[in-house]
């Protein structure tokens, strides 16, 4: 059938969506200078066509609650400062659950935004922004 035909050559080769994830992120005291940062989504979908991929999202880190108790001490080395292992970081995985097609080409845009709170003028600001293209296999199980 022609009509089918045309329709089928209309059909996009690619598909793209946005998702956007809020979460408000609580830490966990761990011990009198650290804390714990985890959150994880429930499994989410996007669907395009009555077709459905179906995502979660796992967010672990840690953060340096107190300062260094050293500030106003400059006689460290640089040495010393170099050693000193970094504490502070975030993690954001993205799990591919199921979907149509056993891979998929992924653009994944990760930002960090600080609290109004902590702004002088009320705005809420970007603290970290990453992004990074991957191709991610869908796991088992």
């Amino acid at each position: 059938c022609e009509s089918g035909q045309q329709m089928n050559s209309a059909q996009p080769e690619r598909v793209g969506f946005r998702y956007v994830w809020v979460t408000r992120v609580s830490m966990r005291q761990l011990s009198p200078t650290e804390a714990i940062i985890l959150a994880v989504s429930p499994k989410f979908a996007t669907v395009y066509d009555h077709v459905s991929f179906q995502w979660s999202l796992k967010m672990h880190g840690t953060a340096c609650v107190q300062g260094d108790e050293e500030d106003g001490d400059e006689s460290d080395s640089a040495e010393e400062e170099q050693e000193r292992p970094v504490s502070d970081y975030v993690a954001v995985s993205l799990y591919f659950n199921d979907g149509p097609v056993p891979s998929v080409d992924l653009r994944a845009v990760v930002a960090i935004m600080g609290d109004k709170n902590d702004s002088q003028d009320g705005e809420v600001n970007t603290v970290i922004e990453e992004t990074l293209r991957r191709q991610i296999q869908e796991i088992e199980g």
